[in-house]
């Protein structure tokens, strides 16, 4: 072989060489993307909303007194109203809340906004006082609003107010003392009120309640050695029943939640046993009905829904900062967060404490390339929920879900909200459909009968007789 077919051979074989290089690089560069595509994690995290549904904070007792405490927290004037340690609670929470969520305006601006926040209430004097004692602790006083010094003589009430010169050098330029901003709160009527209590005009949630009423009564029964022990324990008799088991237990908790200590030292294992019978039955007498599980839930997350859409549709149209809806609290009972535990099967197993919070996050997620993706956080007194098992991490199918486990729409819910049941409702439906047609033939045979009984009679004419004609002789018509 000469050197120039060495040659040659050199050359062509190092090109080929080449060329299968390239191919092979071009080969991993579209494996390296096609996997970096499929494995991309988000780069960016942001909140998008945030809603919470809040208990009240501690307060005094529902019913009487069974323990004979002599504190405040027993007031027979006050039952149920909020106390000082529920206020301080909920100041607390409130703290907590601005230090998660107004760091760096992750959410919130520390300066109130009224666009960006929206607070409802159950119609209940001590969620009402819990969401102002919250608020106090979100917004911190000293970032309120100034009045300008060259209106101040201008802006007086119609009606004179002593002493107006003193109490202006005390607030200085400020509107209001310390410079507190004054936040709305939005509450209805509580039999009225459809966010939070949709179950009192539903027919259906109190034919639930009146038969699961007697079962209740007659399932008190199997508890009559636990009822023994209480009294020996507690030291009071009374008629034994499951409502007055849960009336104890509510004055142990009231006073506990307080901070107090009960006047009799209580066994672990009698306490355990109040609880654990009281909290099972409380909770299945009020959640019992799915209906009514459903109309809480419905009322409750068919708001935060919209809320997380309307959060959605702001971002994709660039709306500023200052102007967005970017939370929404509830401030309601436990009975309101136990029936979305169930509405979620969320894990629970013990009664909701004082000043609890559940919060559902709206996060917004992005890749590389540019990829959104609304995803759910959900949290329940801080510590996360697992929300993979119920397969509702993407916004798309917790939407979905809520759609599915409570109503779509208003129609739906007064269709459900039903004392009778779809089938005897269809049935009544097609009867009195019959029964109104039935009326309605009778009411025209009727009134056709009528008519033909006042209808004078015709008379009838005689027939005319044809006369024969008359001969006339006319040989007789001649007289002479």
């Amino acid at each position: 072989m000469c050197i120039r077919d060495r040659y040659q051979r050199r050359v062509h074989g190092d090109i080929k060489d080449i060329g299968n290089m390239r191919l092979l690089i071009v080969l991993l560069v579209c494996l390296s993307f096609f996997f970096s595509v499929i494995t991309a994690e988000p780069i960016k995290d942001e909140i998008m909303f945030v809603g919470a549904i809040i208990r009240h904070g501690a307060r005094r007792m529902l019913f009487q007194n069974y323990l004979n405490i002599t504190d405040d927290v027993s007031s027979y004037k006050n039952l149920g109203m909020l106390t000082k340690v529920g206020k301080h609670q909920l100041y607390l929470l409130g703290r907590q809340f601005a230090k998660k969520y107004m760091s760096s305006n992750v959410i919130l601006n520390p300066k109130y906004n009224p666009r960006q926040i929206k607070v409802r209430t159950a119609g209940l004097n001590r969620t009402i006082e819990s969401a102002q004692s919250f608020l106090s602790g979100l917004y911190s006083p000293g970032l309120g609003e100034s009045l300008p010094y060259f209106a101040i003589d201008k802006i007086a009430p119609p009606i004179k107010v002593e002493n107006i010169n003193k109490i202006r050098q005390e607030l200085r330029d400020a509107a209001l003392p310390f410079y507190q901003s004054p936040i709305p709160i939005h509450t209805a009527n509580g039999v009225h009120d459809m966010l939070f209590s949709p179950h009192t005009e539903c027919p259906a949630v109190k034919e639930d309640e009146k038969r699961y009423a007697k079962n209740f009564t007659k399932s008190s029964e199997k508890y009559t050695n636990d009822y023994k022990k209480f009294s020996e324990v507690f030291g009071f008799t009374p008629k034994w029943t499951l409502d007055e088991c849960y009336m104890l237990y509510d004055n142990v908790m009231s006073v506990l939640g307080n901070g107090l200590e009960l006047n009799k030292k209580v066994p672990a294992e009698v306490m355990e046993r109040l609880k654990n019978i009281s909290f099972e039955n409380n909770r299945d007498f009020y959640l019992r009905s799915e209906l009514k599980q459903k109309l809480l839930g419905y009322t409750i997350l068919s708001d935060l829904k919209d809320h997380f859409s309307k959060a959605i549709n702001e971002s994709k149209y660039r709306i500023p900062f200052e102007q967005r809806r970017r939370m929404a609290l509830f401030f309601a009972s436990d009975t309101h967060i136990l029936a979305l535990f169930k509405l979620f099967q969320f894990p629970i197993s013990d009664s909701i404490p004082f000043a609890s919070a559940l919060v559902f996050e709206l996060h917004r997620q992005e890749d590389i390339y540019g990829n959104e993706l609304y995803t759910i956080k959900a949290y329940y007194n801080n510590n996360p929920i697992d929300l993979s098992s119920r397969d509702i991490t993407k916004y798309s199918a917790f939407r979905d879900y809520i759609k599915a486990h409570t109503y779509e729409n208003d129609t739906d819910y007064f269709f459900h909200c039903n004392p009778y049941d779809r089938n005897t409702y269809d049935r009544e439906l097609w009867f009195s459909m019959a029964i109104i047609l039935f009326l309605t033939f009778l009411t025209i045979w009727v009134f056709n009968w009528v008519l033909l009984i006042r209808k004078p009679k015709e008379k009838k004419e005689e027939p005319i007789l044809m006369q024969e004609p008359m001969i006339i002789n006319e040989e007789k018509k001649i007289q002479y």
